[in-house]
């Protein structure tokens, strides 16, 4: 009878710190990127409006950037934020492959 786990497509942690228990998958996970507000003339549909946003892209509501001007006339332009939230993606504290916790046993000669 073979007790040997497998833990192949697993990456491999050590015991503590923000690692779940011994044995136990943890899902993969990146940093919360919403750090910044892209402000200026972006012009998602054509006419400076943000129709368009959508994924990791949003409207920010009642933010008008500035007024640009285009073959027809003026337009403002909203204020659009990234958020790789919007896409699903999972967050957390740290950035990290899907993982399993283990000790580490070093055998030493």
């Amino acid at each position: 009878m073979n007790k040997t786990p497998n833990y192949q497509g697993y990456f491999l942690r050590g015991l503590g710190g923000n690692s779940e228990k011994l044995g136990i998958e943890q899902q993969n996970a990146m940093l919360d990127l919403t750090e910044g507000v892209i402000n200026g003339p972006v012009m998602l549909n054509g006419f400076g409006n943000t129709d368009g946003a959508t994924g990791v892209f949003s409207a920010v509501p009642n933010k008008t950037a500035w007024a640009i001007k285009y073959e027809f006339g003026w337009t403002n332009a909203t204020s659009i934020k990234f958020d790789i939230q919007n896409a699903g993606i999972p967050v957390a504290n740290e950035i990290r492959p899907i993982n399993k916790a283990v000790k580490y046993i070093i055998k030493a000669e």
